[in-house]
């Protein structure tokens, strides 16, 4: 028995691929803030432990949650604003790193 040769993708409206396409970038803002709200507990939590540790230490520390926190709000801020430009104007965002 041989089947027809189907070329192509099937017939989806342009509604359901943009629907589709902001589902997920949804996801990815999600995402984005989760990890953004884990980089600021983060630093909440070593700027409270810092009496405790040496000069040194808390320095270190200190400087690395606050690049990650950085890091993360930055990456929020870029899928914020990639999300936000597909719902308003219909832009299809360029796709960003994975969060």
């Amino acid at each position: 028995m041989t089947y027809p040769l189907r070329i192509g993708t099937p017939s989806v409206s342009p509604r359901s691929r943009r629907e589709r396409l902001e589902a997920a970038w949804l996801r990815k803002l999600y995402r984005a803030q989760q990890t953004y709200g884990t980089a600021l507990a983060e630093t909440r939590r070593v700027q409270a432990d810092l009496p405790s540790m040496s000069p040194e230490d808390a320095k270190l520390a200190l400087q690395k949650a606050l690049k990650d926190q950085s890091e993360a709000a930055a990456e929020y801020a870029k899928v914020l604003q990639a999300f936000t430009q597909l719902v308003l104007y219909g832009d299809k965002p360029e796709e960003t790193t994975e969060i």
